[in-house]
């Protein structure tokens, strides 16, 4: 399972505008044989950040007119960097 990922989604409350939002993290596999449910992570996403990216007819209007000015967002660095895919974060 080394080359699979998963997606695995923690709420938070955003800092810069108080909305309660879904952070998605993606995970890879690791491959371990002793647990095949280990996965490392490889990056996290934030709603509000991704929503101007989409194509206007797929963005989400809840987060439409909101700006993230934030470069290093604490939110996103706060997975770990191990994780048993089972566990809700």
């Amino acid at each position: 399972m080394r080359n699979y990922y998963v997606i695995i989604g923690k709420n938070a409350t955003c800092p810069q505008h108080g909305k309660e939002i879904v952070l998605n993290a993606k995970y890879r596999f690791t491959g371990n044989p002793n647990n095949d449910y280990e996965v490392c992570f490889s990056k996290a996403t934030c709603p509000i950040v991704e929503n101007p990216k989409l194509h206007e007819d797929e963005q989400n209007e809840e987060y439409k007119d909101l700006d993230c000015p934030v470069q290093n967002c604490p939110l996103l660095d706060d997975f770990p960097k191990m994780w048993d895919s089972r566990n809700p974060l």
